[in-house]
C-alpha cells in the first residue's frame, strides 16, 4: 500500500500560496501553534496568567521606564469620564493615580529620555494634549507640564535623538500643525547670556528704568532670547561662578531686538523730602522712611529734580547703614565697608529717590529658576518669528498625507511616519525613504534593534533595516484569509510586541475572537493566535529577573504571557491544517489510514476533506489521537477517493502544551490511466 510522510511541519502557514506551489512542509493553517520549539514540529503555545488587575476601562497606553532609581509601569485609562495616568511600581506591588486631568478618550505615547519620561497624545477626537514630564524625585514620582517643557506646543507625540526632544503633529497658539515637528534646545545649563554690562533701578518702587542707553525702560539685553519666553522664572548668576545675582520673572520678549522685560518682584525704592530735617551737610546723615534693604555696600541710584550737592541725579551710589531710618552715601563699595561717606554740602530741594540697583555684567549666565545644577531643555517656537522657529515639516510634495501618525528610533536616527510616507531625520536633514508607504498608526510601529516594523494603511507589514536600507514586506503572501481579515474600523488600532524573535500583531476581533497574528523572524513564517482577551498593549520587562511580555488589556488587567497551559484558565485550541496535497501522485487514491505522531495529543481529533464542490471543503471525522502514536484505519464506507486530501488536527485540553510531528499517509490508487 502506497504511503506518503510528511515530516517536518516547521515551514509555519501560508496561507495564499496555490496549493501546488506550497512547499512540504508549509501548512494551510494553524491556530495558536508555535514552530521552532521542537525541530519539525507544530506545537501548542504558551497561555498567560494573570499578573495584576487595576481600576478603569479602556487602555490607550502602557510603559515601562527604568528608572535609574527603580522601574514604573505607565498606563492610560478611562476612569469617571477623563482619561487617567496610572503607575504600578513593582518593587512595592503598588498602584497610584498619576495624573488625573487628561480628556476622555486620549491615547498617550511615552517616551523615556535622560532618566525621565515625557508623554504626548492626542484624543480620538483629535485634541492634542499639553506634554507632561514625569520622574523621580526622593522615590515620589512628581509630573510636570513646565519641567523642560516651557513653551512646548500641545502634541499628539513625543520622540527624541541625541538629547534632543521633538513634539510631532502639534497645536500652537490655537492652530493645528499636523506636518510639523518641533525640535527642543539640547541638555544645557545657562539658557543664554547677559549681553553688555546694565543696570536697573527705580524711582517710585514700582516702574523699572534702566541706566543703559541703548535699552528701553525695564529692558535688558541678551545675547539671545531664542528659549525665552514671557512667564519665565529666571535666576541671574555672576559668569562662571555659583554667585546667585538675582530672581526675576520675564514680563515680555523682545525677538527682534533680543531684550527682556523683567519683574524683579518686589521694586525696591524710597523718596525722601529733601530738607534740612532730612538732609544733614554736618554729619552726612540722610533720614529715611525704613532701610530694612539697605544694608552696607546696596548699590543704589539716587534721583532728584534738585539733588543735593556734590550728589548727581542718576548716579549710583554705596549705602553706608547707620541705623534702621538712617543712611549715608558713599561713591563706591569699597569705601561704604569703610565707612567712608561722601561730604554732603547741600540740602536739595523737592524729593529725592532712592532706587535699588540691579547691576548685570557682560557674560552674566540666565538660568531658568532652580536648575542651576541641572542641565535644562527648552523650545523656540516664535524666534524670531513663529515661521522661523526650531521645527522640521513634512514637505507638502512627499506623501498624499502629510500629518504625522508615528515614528521610530533606529540607527541614531528618527523615522517619522504619515499615513502615506516615511520619512528619516539625521539631526541635519529630514529626507523620505518612502513617499508612497506609510504607516496606519504609531502603536503599528515598533523598533527592534536595527530593524523598524511597522503596518500600513492596507495592512501590509514592512521591515527595514537602518543601517543597510533593507527592505521587505514581511506579509508578501500571507493577505488572503489572513491579514484582509482585518476590519477597517480595527485597523487603526492594530497594537504590536517583540519579544525573542517573535513579532505579535493584534488585530482586534476577528469572527468573533480576538487575534494575534504571529510572525517568527528566525523561521520566517507566520501563525495565528486567538483569544477570549484583548491583549492590547504590550511592554517587555525584566523584573522577573529575565525578559518577559506583559499585555494590557482593554479592561485594565496586566498578564504575563508565555507562561502555563491556558490563557488565565481557559483552554487554548490547537489546530493545524495540512491543506490540499497529491501525496506523492497525481493519480486518483483511496485513503486508508495514517499514523499520526505527537505528544500531549491524546483526545485530539482527525478530520479529512476531499476539494470542495462549494466555497468551504467538508470535514469528515476519521479518527482521534492517542499519545505518542496513533494509527487510524479509514474505512470503505467514508468513500475517501479523489486526487487530493487535506487533514486537520485539532485539540482543545488544560493540559500539557500539545505537539504534532509526523503524519504518514496511507492509500490505494484507484486510478490507472491520469482522469480515467
Amino acid at each position: 500500500m502506497p504511503s506518503t510522510q510528511i515530516a517536518d511541519v516547521s515551514g509555519g502557514i501560508q496561507a495564499a500560496t496555490n496549493f501546488k506551489l506550497r512547499q512540504g512542509k508549509e501548512l494551510e493553517d494553524a491556530l495558536n501553534a508555535r514552530f521552532g520549539v521542537r525541530i519539525g514540529s507544530a506545537v501548542r503555545r504558551l497561555g498567560y496568567t494573570e499578573f495584576k488587575d487595576t481600576t478603569g476601562s479602556t487602555a490607550s497606553g502602557f510603559f515601562e521606564a527604568k528608572f535609574k532609581e527603580e522601574t514604573i509601569w505607565f498606563f492610560a485609562a478611562q476612569v469617571s469620564g477623563s482619561t487617567y495616568i496610572k503607575a504600578y511600581r513593582p518593587a512595592t506591588d503598588a498602584f497610584s493615580d498619576v495624573i488625573t486631568t487628561l480628556p476622555a478618550s486620549t491615547n498617550v505615547q511615552f517616551y523615556f529620555h535622560l532618566n525621565e519620561v515625557y508623554m504626548a497624545g492626542i484624543t480620538d477626537a483629535g485634541v492634542r494634549i499639553q506634554p507632561w514630564n514625569i520622574r523621580l524625585v526622593s522615590g515620589t514620582i512628581t509630573t510636570s507640564t513646565t519641567r523642560n517643557l516651557i513653551g512646548a506646543p500641545k502634541a499628539a507625540y513625543v520622540s527624541g535623538r541625541s538629547g534632543h526632544l521633538y513634539l510631532a503633529n502639534v497645536e500652537l497658539n490655537s492652530v493645528v500643525y499636523p506636518d510639523r515637528i518641533y525640535e527642543s534646545s539640547p541638555p544645557m545649563g545657562a539658557i543664554t547670556y547677559i549681553q553688555a554690562a546694565q543696570a536697573l533701578y527705580s524711582t517710585d518702587g514700582s516702574t523699572l528704568n534702566a541706566s543703559d542707553a541703548d535699552s528701553t525702560a525695564a529692558n535688558l539685553r541678551l545675547d539671545s532670547t531664542r528659549y525665552i519666553k514671557a512667564g519665565m522664572a529666571l535666576d541671574i548668576y555672576a559668569a562662571g561662578t555659583a554667585t546667585k545675582l538675582w530672581d526675576w520673572t520675564v514680563v515680555a520678549v523682545n525677538n527682534s531686538k533680543d531684550t527682556i522685560t523683567i519683574n524683579p518682584g518686589t521694586v525696591q525704592a524710597l523718596t525722601v523730602a529733601q530738607s534740612g530735617s532730612t538732609v544733614n551737610t554736618t554729619t552726612e546723615v540722610i533720614t529715611v522712611p525704613s532701610n530694612a534693604w539697605m544694608t552696607t555696600g546696596t548699590a543704589i541710584v539716587y534721583t532728584s529734580p534738585t539733588p543735593a550737592a556734590p550728589l548727581v541725579s542718576g548716579t549710583t551710589y554705596y549705602v553706608i547703614n547707620v541705623s534702621s531710618t538712617t543712611i549715608k552715601l558713599a561713591t563706591t563699595a569699597a569705601n561704604a565697608a569703610a565707612g567712608t561717606a561722601i561730604n554732603l554740602t547741600s540740602t536739595g530741594s523737592g524729593n529725592g529717590y532712592f532706587g535699588y540697583r540691579y547691576v548685570v555684567s557682560d557674560n552674566d549666565e540666565v538660568w531658568l529658576d532652580g536648575r542651576k545644577t541641572e542641565l535644562s531643555m527648552v523650545w523656540n517656537t516664535d524666534y524670531r518669528t513663529e515661521q522661523t522657529a526650531d521645527y522640521l515639516q513634512i514637505p507638502s510634495g512627499s506623501a498624499a498625507d502629510t500629518a504625522v501618525v508615528g515614528w521610530a528610533n533606529s540607527n541614531n536616527r528618527i523615522q517619522f511616519f504619515t499615513k502615506s510616507s516615511l520619512m528619516d531625520y539625521d539631526g541635519a536633514n529630514l529626507k523620505p525613504i518612502f513617499e508612497d508607504i506609510g504607516a496606519i498608526a504609531h502603536n503599528a510601529i515598533i523598533n527592534t534593534l536595527e530593524w523598524v516594523i511597522w503596518m500600513d494603511s492596507d495592512a501590509n507589514v514592512h521591515a527595514r533595516d537602518s543601517t543597510t536600507g533593507a527592505h521587505e514586506i514581511i506579509s508578501r503572501g500571507m493577505k488572503t484569509g489572513f491579514f484582509d481579515q482585518i476590519s477597517s474600523a480595527n485597523l487603526p488600532k492594530v497594537t504590536m510586541g517583540f519579544i525573542n524573535g517573535i513579532l505579535k500583531i493584534n488585530v482586534g476581533a476577528i469572527d468573533s475572537k480576538y487575534t494575534r497574528f504571529i510572525y517568527d523572524f528566525d523561521l520566517n513564517v507566520w501563525s495565528k493566535d486567538e483569544y477570549t482577551r484583548d491583549l492590547r498593549f504590550t511592554i517587555n520587562s525584566r523584573i522577573s529577573g529575565k525578559n518577559r511580555m506583559y499585555s494590557l488589556t482593554d479592561t485594565m488587567t496586566i498578564y504575563l504571557e508565555d507562561e502555563g497551559n491556558t490563557d488565565a484558565g481557559d483552554i487554548i485550541p490547537f489546530m493545524v491544517q495540512y491543506g490540499f496535497r497529491d501525496y506523492g501522485t497525481l493519480f486518483k487514491k483511496a485513503l486508508k489510514g495514517m499514523f499520526v505522531s505527537g505528544t500531549g495529543i491524546s483526545g485530539a481529533n482527525v478530520a479529512v476533506a476531499r476539494p470542495p464542490k462549494k466555497v468551504k471543503p467538508e470535514w469528515v471525522t476519521v479518527g482521534e489521537l492517542k499519545d505518542p502514536i496513533t494509527k487510524i484505519s479509514i474505512g470503505d464506507t467514508l468513500n475517501l477517493e479523489d486526487h487530493y486530501f487535506n487533514v486537520k488536527i485539532s485539540h482543545a485540553s488544560n493540559g500539557e502544551s500539545q505537539g504534532i510531528d509526523v503524519l504518514d499517509m496511507h492509500y490505494e490508487q484507484v486510478e490507472t490511466t491520469f482522469g480515467e
